[in-house]
């Protein structure tokens, strides 16, 4: 039970990662607009408009890091996915390859034994 437990933990990274990159913005994201938002109110307590300019700045600087941070895990969390589908692809490719190609032998196979017949 607790192996396939693990192996099912590692079956598709490549979503996992997506989904954790979503999850790691919004936290970035709120952490730091929140910590923006309270330094600007302690600048604003001595000169208002400078405060709500500094959250304004702080908060629309700090959404962008946070996505800039986190786009590098969701993209690689894409490579990842689509690496698994070409992996599937290639393998179902194979597959189809190697079943025509044992037809082909033994169609030639069969060809060769009606020529030797005659």
């Amino acid at each position: 039970m607790f192996k396939s437990y693990v192996e099912s933990l590692f079956k598709s990274p490549g979503k996992r990662i997506k989904s954790l990159a979503k999850i790691l913005f919004f936290i970035l994201c709120g952490v730091s607009v929140i910590s923006v938002i309270i330094a600007a109110t302690d600048i604003a307590e001595i000169e208002p408009l400078q405060g709500f300019i500094y959250c304004v700045i702080g908060v629309i600087l700090s959404v962008i890091v946070s996505w800039v941070s986190t786009i590098m895990i969701y993209a690689f969390g894409d490579i990842c996915e689509n690496v698994e589908t070409i992996k599937t692809e290639l393998k179902s490719q194979n597959n189809d390859t190697q079943q025509s190609g044992a037809a082909g032998v033994e169609n030639y196979s069969s060809c060769q034994n009606l020529q030797n017949r005659e």
